[in-house]
């Protein structure tokens, strides 16, 4: 494995370095590092780091001194922090309306802006999926069910199974969309593809979706919001939105040089 890794980065001289909970069991992470670093003949600033935590909680201070062990945390090319919250299924819910928090996001936050953090990660996430999906199986009743992400948490329209015995089917699917379209969340049409799709159903109901298609339009939005959302926490102006593309372009020239503390400082003038 560790031959076919090396064979593979001789060409372009670089690498995404991957590391998860599990590595930091024992003392032996800088080691194991070291010697992958030495087999490939590659300096950290070649490397781009992805430290990723997989399934989250709220324990932030544990995942700040997993990261701060790190080792060469200020040489490497670039660092990212991910991780996933958000359940395997929805099966606990009840049908209607709920509010899951985006630990993730949380978590990224209050390593960010910790005074005990050298530097900065980047910022990844599982989108609206559990980081381990469980692949479907032949006569699975999927619900039909909304994911919208938030600032903070995600707006989870739960509906009933697609093929239960009497009930609403794949007409669920407009009509929790015309309830998200209710609710202060809602980003509005022209926000996203995936916003787009949303305000759509209810005008193409004999177009409802699918379970891939309301996943696709759910991660379209995340996304688009996600960015957004880190150009906004960066923004000079409290008069930036969402919506403002002009926020994106302005995160992507200030977030290199920002030290821990201008995090904290952002967030408390976003409020």
């Amino acid at each position: 494995y560790g031959e076919a890794i090396c064979k593979a980065v001789q060409s372009t001289q670089a690498m995404c370095l991957r590391v998860c909970v599990k590595d930091f069991e024992g003392d032996a992470i800088s080691g194991r590092i070291e010697a992958l670093l030495s087999k490939a003949n590659l300096s950290p600033s070649s490397v781009h780091l992805l430290m990723d935590l997989q399934l989250v909680n709220h324990e932030t201070s544990t995942y700040l001194v997993l990261y701060e062990r790190l080792p060469h945390l200020s040489a490497w090319n670039t660092v990212t922090l991910t991780g996933g919250s958000l359940p395997p299924d929805l099966s606990h819910l009840q049908v209607g309306e709920h509010l899951v928090p985006r630990v993730e996001w949380q978590l990224w936050k209050g390593i960010a802006g910790s005074r005990r953090t050298s530097r900065i990660p980047l910022f990844g996430d599982y989108a609206i999926l559990h980081p381990f999906v469980r692949p479907n199986f032949p006569g699975m009743n999927i619900s039909a069910s909304i994911r919208y992400t938030t600032d903070d948490y995600w707006v989870i329209m739960r509906g009933e199974g697609l093929w239960n015995k009497g009930g609403a089917g794949y007409g669920q699917y407009p009509a929790n969309a015309e309830l998200l379209m209710q609710r202060q969340e809602y980003c509005g049409a022209e926000f996203s593809y995936g916003d787009r799709y949303i305000f759509e159903r209810p005008l193409k109901r004999k177009n409802p979706g699918t379970p891939t298609t309301w996943i696709a339009a759910g991660v379209n939005h995340h996304l688009t919001f996600v960015v957004r959302q880190m150009a906004m926490l960066y923004a000079p102006s409290t008069e930036a939105r969402p919506s403002d593309t002009r926020a994106v372009a302005h995160f992507q020239q200030q977030l290199l040089p920002l030290k821990p503390t201008d995090v904290a400082a952002a967030h408390r003038r976003r409020r």
